[in-house]
């Protein structure tokens, strides 16, 4: 892609998206099977592999907010117009989505039951995006558990432009690699003073190699962009084979396995960085093809939404269809069909969000375009949103 134009739209990159989502739809909804007389053991195996899709997301936005940075460092109000953006692009749904569960929902069942499910929960914690530092890392919060990833991503947003902006561009590549060598520490660390797997899965040190080194990726391909082109294909198949070899150590990685929660996510995070430059560098071939289905690429546009929304009816539903019991035909069929109705319920509300509440904020940010720096003629922008968050120029 060479000469690409300021604001040149990368549509594989939707796609990237798309399968994202749709990763961590499949991992919830594999549930539904109560075993695995239901369902091939390796394809149960392969939707539980759907929480990888949320590492995507963030080594994703890691390579694009960076990008944005880069190319705008030199911009004026640099900080104003990159965290104005933010918030017209982010603020709307999660605000909305926190009101109706922790308002709406709240008072609607207290007036129905006289039960309060949500007498236990700080609202501080999500407004402030700071869940995922909570003692139970907002999972035992009804309906409010996915958002842990939002928080992540919005400490990344408010720090990381500083850093960018600050940080001389020459060695800006190394601060990453240091930066996701320490996730990686983190991750074998924190055992050892008690800390939980899920408080490694949802806190935000052990998670900083993913974002950092879509940062480098980003840098990568403004600075030696030949060689990231040379060596990407290579190191999603030595990454892709070392994914296997993890997957065959494990019987099917997830994140209670020890290998996976150390040197597998960062394994995952460098395979993910590969596969996003090798995206957005061939604009042709088969990969290209596939990323650029007209469903996958919808599923991207609408992927921040579909992930914030998606929770709360699989919650509601997962147990009623998990208890069917009995290998009739209609049964399997209600439990096979359970990923795509889900998936396409959350692309339904997903698409109503878009157009009833996010695309009248979205206009307002053509006040505080970015202008790309002299240095860096070439800026990516993808449209719509990104789960766990946004990111779009």
């Amino acid at each position: 892609m060479e000469g690409l134009a300021a604001g040149k739209h990368i549509p594989a990159l939707d796609g990237v998206r798309g399968l994202a989502i749709l990763m961590v739809i499949a991992f919830h909804s594999r549930v539904v099977f109560s075993s695995t007389t239901e369902i091939p053991y390796f394809v149960h195996r392969l939707m539980a592999l759907g929480w990888a899709g949320v590492d995507l997301f963030f080594v994703l936005s890691g390579f694009l907010i960076t990008g944005i940075l880069l190319d705008s460092r030199d911009s004026p109000d640099y900080f104003q117009k990159f965290y104005l953006r933010r918030v017209l692009r982010i603020f709307p749904l999660y605000f909305a989505y926190l009101f109706f569960v922790l308002v709406v929902l709240r008072f609607a069942w207290l007036w129905h039951s006289g039960r309060d499910l949500w007498a236990g929960t700080n609202a501080w914690w999500y407004v402030s995006y700071l869940s995922n530092w909570k003692s139970d890392h907002g999972f035992d919060d009804l309906y409010l558990g996915h958002v842990w990833s939002l928080s992540i991503e919005e400490q990344f947003y408010l720090v990381w432009p500083a850093i960018v902006w600050a940080f001389p561009r020459d060695k800006l590549k190394w601060l990453c690699l240091v930066l996701a060598a320490l996730g990686l520490s983190a991750r074998f660390w924190m055992p050892t003073l008690g800390f939980s797997g899920e408080a490694i899965y949802r806190m935000t040190p052990p998670r900083m190699d993913t974002l950092a080194l879509g940062a480098f990726a980003a840098i990568g391909f403004r600075d030696f962009r030949a060689s990231m082109e040379r060596w990407a294909p290579w190191v999603c198949i030595a990454g892709g084979f070392g994914i296997l070899e993890l997957w065959y150590v494990t019987r099917g990685p997830v994140w209670s396995d020890a290998p996976v929660r150390t040197y597998g996510v960062t394994l995952i995070a460098v395979v993910g960085a590969a596969f996003i430059v090798r995206a957005a560098t061939h604009p042709s071939g088969r990969l290209h093809r596939f990323l650029c289905l007209p469903g996958l690429r919808a599923c991207g546009k609408y992927s921040y939404a579909m992930y914030v929304l998606h929770l709360l009816p699989f919650q509601l539903t997962a147990g009623m269809v998990r208890v069917m019991s009995g290998a009739s035909p209609l049964v399997l069929a209600l439990k096979y069909l359970y990923f795509p109705a889900l998936a396409g319920l959350a692309f339904a509300v997903a698409w109503v969000s878009w157009r009833v509440l996010e695309s009248p904020f979205l206009r307002l940010k053509e006040r505080w375009e970015f202008v790309p720096s002299k240095e860096a003629p070439v800026r990516f922008a993808v449209s719509g949103a990104a789960a766990p968050q946004p990111v779009d120029s």
